[in-house]
């Protein structure tokens, strides 16, 4: 195979592994998560229910005025503690999470943040460690989370198992049925997932939601806006949205307090529209780029599958009619057929006197032989000759006939 075939046969392979490359957003605990921890089930129900809820890498000081953002989950969002050195999440958010947030509060922006009650690890399916630490949002002190009834992954306990990384986990918990109920809420919901993690109180909040009585969503005034916070956001997990009325509760919150994007810049992604493959993926205009893409391999390929020219000889201009004679001659003789080559070039001589004396084309041969004689061109052998028939036996007899009759043209022609 030619370098080019090999060339053209690599950026094929390359631009499908491009299109078909797993995107590693798939396994996280975003929107984009299609594993038990994500919330991809719960993107795409707003989707098909005509929300259309556009996903937000902006910082907070940096969003619309007057919208209401949601947080799920969230990284680095949270104060850090008023003593000690700040945690390891809220660095990474960078100074003025906190400050932006109160700003875009402060302004008239709605922020609904649902607070994450654990993580989920890859390594301990089902085991959860303790709730990170929220001490405060957007300037306000939150208050602390109660963890009543939910084993603590810090304290060892005789349902503790310690795992490979030397980390004592508490023993999976079974699902438990829950009524969740509050003013915003049309209804009482039931939820069946492992106990919800609570407020311990309210303090200076306004209660909105509680589950089995425990405060779960806060709502707080600030500025000309509104800080909404829940204690726990497994609820919207793909895990366990499916179950019970865990889908009508977060449809609750989006009456009560509308939807206008969904952040993922606390998750640590950026510039989405730099992911080509992922944008292409989900553009309507997937199909059209591929077939494009394919579309130009083949030509490529077809362009270099073709063997390469044969660059022409030289153009060594016309052939002479002597050339021409000769070559027509030498085929002629290849043919054995001695007595009709012969024949065949005494009536070419005639033609060429034709032509010589100027006379018609359809002027016969006797005509043209009568004509030389009354002129005395030629004498009676040399007429006689040109008359035929003729004929040869040999190759060398034809070639002397060829001679004689190429002298007799000469002759009669002047």
């Amino acid at each position: 195979m030619r370098p080019r075939s090999l060339l053209a046969a690599f950026v094929v392979l390359a631009v499908v592994g491009l299109l078909l490359r797993e995107d590693p957003r798939r396994l996280g605990a975003t929107s984009f998560g299609q594993v038990p921890s994500g919330q991809g089930a719960l993107f795409e129900l707003w989707q098909a229910l005509g929300l259309f809820v556009p996903r937000s890498y902006e910082p907070p000081e940096l969003l619309p005025v007057g919208h209401s953002i949601w947080w799920i989950e969230p990284s680095g969002l949270c104060d850090a503690p008023a003593s000690g050195p700040e945690d390891d999440a809220a660095a990474d958010s960078g100074p003025g999470a906190g400050a932006g947030l109160a700003a875009f509060v402060e302004a008239g922006g709605t922020a609904v943040i649902l607070l994450a009650a654990g993580l989920t690890l890859f390594g301990a399916p089902g085991r959860e460690p303790a709730p990170t630490p929220c001490p405060g949002l957007a300037g306000l002190a939150l208050p602390a989370r109660d963890l009543e009834g939910r084993p603590d992954a810090v304290v060892e306990s005789e349902e503790a198992a310690e795992g490979e990384d030397g980390v004592a986990w508490p023993a999976v918990e079974e699902d438990v049925v829950q009524t969740v109920e509050g003013d915003l809420l049309p209804a009482p919901r039931q939820l069946e997932m492992p106990r919800l993690v609570s407020f311990a109180e309210a303090g200076g909040w306004r209660v909105r939601a509680r589950v089995e009585g425990r405060p779960l969503v806060l709502e707080r005034s600030l500025g000309q806006g509104r800080l909404v916070v829940g204690s726990d956001a497994s609820f919207t997990r793909n895990r366990w949205l499916g179950a019970a009325d865990a889908a009508p509760l977060v449809m609750d919150l989006v009456r009560a307090y509308g939807i206008e994007g969904l952040d993922e810049r606390a998750h640590g992604l950026r510039f989405p529209a730099r992911d080509l493959p992922a944008v292409l993926a989900g553009s309507a205009a997937m199909p059209v780029f591929a077939g494009v893409v394919l579309l130009g391999a083949l030509v490529f390929w077809r362009g270099t599958a073709r063997p390469a020219p044969i660059p022409e000889p030289p153009d060594a201009g016309a052939p002479t009619l002597d050339e021409f004679v000769d070559s027509l001659a030498g085929l002629y003789g290849r043919s054995r057929d001695h007595p009709r080559l012969a024949e065949r070039y005494r009536e070419v001589s005639l033609a060429r006197l034709r032509r010589k004396r100027g006379l018609p084309a359809d002027t016969s041969g006797s005509a043209v032989l009568e004509r030389l004689r009354r002129q005395g061109r030629l004498d009676a052998a040399a007429l006689a000759e040109l008359a035929g028939p003729a004929s040869a036996s040999s190759a060398a007899e034809l070639r002397r006939r060829f001679a004689r009759f190429d002298a007799l043209v000469e002759e009669g022609g002047r």
